[in-house]
């Protein structure tokens, strides 16, 4: 008997040094697996201020959203130091309603004919989420190609994120994706794009949400544009 409960008592043992050894594990690698579900338990509020910032050597742009129970403003600043050139759009969308301001050219575009792709139009934030799925596409497809690896945690404005990349390394051609995600919301506040080993990024990109602040969301109103010059065009594309 006392060799059966000193049996069961190792087995035990070995269990629980198992169980901690595959906890530590997952608490410390983040296998593609894991990250994937960690980005898939993502869901957005009916109210938010999202901005996307893009860097690279052409250009330095910002996107920002601002959503409110269905009703979308898109402003979009694009800055092109080789011309010298700033742009400046605002896109005003509402179920079948989609108008399109140019404060460079002081005009007015109206879409007609305008079907969204889809009802939860909000989800156009999750942009770099999906791409982080096609990277999971392509690596599952292209494993000896597409190369997933954890670096580590690291700290970004403020928050505590993981970097993950996904690496192409054949034939001459190497590129490097990668992702930061705040582990506080699950979402990736930060993108970078490498196109030489052991070089800095050719294009990062930061992400920012804000939840419950979309307070200075516009509709649509023709007086708020004097001077503005108005047309109507049909919609190409959703």
């Amino acid at each position: 008997m006392k060799k059966f409960f000193i049996i069961l008592f190792s087995l035990f043992f070995i269990a629980l040094i198992s169980y901690g050894a595959y906890y530590i594990y997952y608490k410390t690698q983040y296998p593609l697996h894991q990250v994937s579900a960690l980005l898939n338990t993502v869901e957005l509020p009916d109210n938010f201020h999202y901005i996307k910032k893009v860097n690279d050597e052409y250009s330095n742009n910002s996107y920002e959203i601002l959503y409110k129970d269905g009703l979308i403003n898109t402003i979009q600043k694009v800055k092109d130091p080789l011309n010298n050139i700033d742009f400046n759009f605002l896109t005003i969308r509402y179920e079948h309603q989609f108008f399109e301001i140019d404060h460079n050219n002081k005009t007015i575009t109206e879409y007609t004919d305008y079907f969204p792709a889809s009802s939860d139009s909000k989800y156009i934030v999750l942009t770099p989420i999906n791409s982080f799925f096609n990277c999971v596409y392509y690596h599952g497809k292209y494993t000896h190609e597409n190369h997933y690896k954890y670096h580590g945690k690291k700290q970004i404005n403020g928050k505590t994120c993981i970097k993950v990349s996904f690496t192409t390394d054949y034939d001459n051609i190497y590129k490097q994706h990668i992702y930061y995600i705040d582990l506080s919301t699950n979402l990736i506040i930060r993108s970078e794009t490498i196109e030489d080993k052991g070089a800095s990024p050719i294009r990062s990109v930061d992400y920012e949400y804000h939840f419950n602040a979309a307070d200075n969301i516009k509709t649509f109103n023709i007086e708020d544009y004097p001077n503005y010059k108005y047309k109507k065009e049909k919609a190409m594309i959703p």
